[in-house]
Parts: structure tokens; C-alpha cells; sequence
């Protein structure tokens, strides 16, 4: 597994700049893997350490090729939040120390509601909130009803 990841973060980082675009798509990826593999989340860790946060698209994407390719998409919000709540989830203490999280807060304010109750469960684990103040800070982004649609989910 330690292999691919690698061959991976290569990929990522080929002709020298690195794409946002393939660097969002490991580290959503590394979400998804780092509960099964253990030497993931090491990787991760290591890796995210010296990456810019995936879940903010720069401004200037990326120079203009001169052959272009199919253009690949950044990952969709709630993809970006799924990720952040899971990383949060398997090692809040490693990833809280990685980036500065501060521009992950702009989630709370996004129009779907999926996106906005990771993005609230995220935060959460961020600051080591107790259930009361975990409640209570849902309640300011997610009304009762709609949370248990989205637990039911």
C-alpha cells in the first residue's frame, strides 16, 4: 500500500509544480484508506505536513499547458468536507497540527446542508468540543430535523 501512496504523491507533484487538482484527490483518497492501512495515516500525516491545505482551491489554478487535456475538476464541497470530518476522526491530534484551519470555517456558511453538518461535526473534533457544546453549535448551522435525516443517511 506504502508503494502506490508513493507512486501517488510522485504523480501529484510531476514536472516539478504540484497539482491541486490530483493533491485534493489524495488526500481525499487517504481519507478513505487511512482506517484500513496503518502505515497510512503516517503517510498522510508526513505528507499533508508539507502540502498547502486540499480544501481550499488557490486562486491561480495552474499555469496553461500547451497541449491541453481534459481539465479535471477540483473534488465537490461535501466531497472536501467528507474527507476533513474523516482525517478529523481517525487522528484529530496529528491533523490539527498540520494546517491552519481558520479557512475551513467559510463550510459553515455553504447552501447544502450535507456539506454544512460535516463541516459543523469537523469543527467540532477541531476544537475538542463536549456533546453540549457540539449540540448546541449544530443547532446554530443544522436544525433538529434535518440532523437526523442526515444521521439517518
Amino acid at each position: 500500500m506504502l508503494e502506490v501512496l508513493e507512486r501517488a504523491k510522485t504523480d501529484v507533484t510531476q514536472g516539478g509544480h504540484l497539482s491541486f487538482v490530483k493533491h485534493q484527490k489524495l488526500c481525499i483518497a487517504l481519507s478513505k484508506v487511512i482506517n484500513i492501512c496503518p502505515d497510512a495515516l503516517r503517510f498522510s500525516v508526513e505528507y499533508m505536513s508539507s502540502r498547502p491545505t486540499f480544501f481550499i482551491v488557490p486562486e491561480e489554478e495552474q499555469p496553461v499547458k500547451k497541449k491541453p487535456r481534459k481539465k479535471q475538476k477540483p473534488a465537490s464541497l461535501l466531497t472536501v468536507c467528507q474527507a476533513v470530518h474523516c482525517l478529523l476522526k481517525s487522528a484529530c491530534r496529528e491533523f490539527r497540527q498540520v494546517y491552519d484551519w481558520s479557512p475551513f470555517l467559510r463550510f459553515l456558511k455553504t447552501e447544502d446542508l450535507e456539506t454544512r453538518w460535516f463541516a459543523v461535526k469537523a469543527i467540532a473534533l477541531l476544537t475538542g468540543m463536549s456533546d453540549v457544546q457540539k449540540k448546541i453549535f449544530m443547532r446554530k448551522y443544522i436544525d433538529e430535523e434535518t440532523e437526523r435525516k442526515l444521521v439517518i443517511k
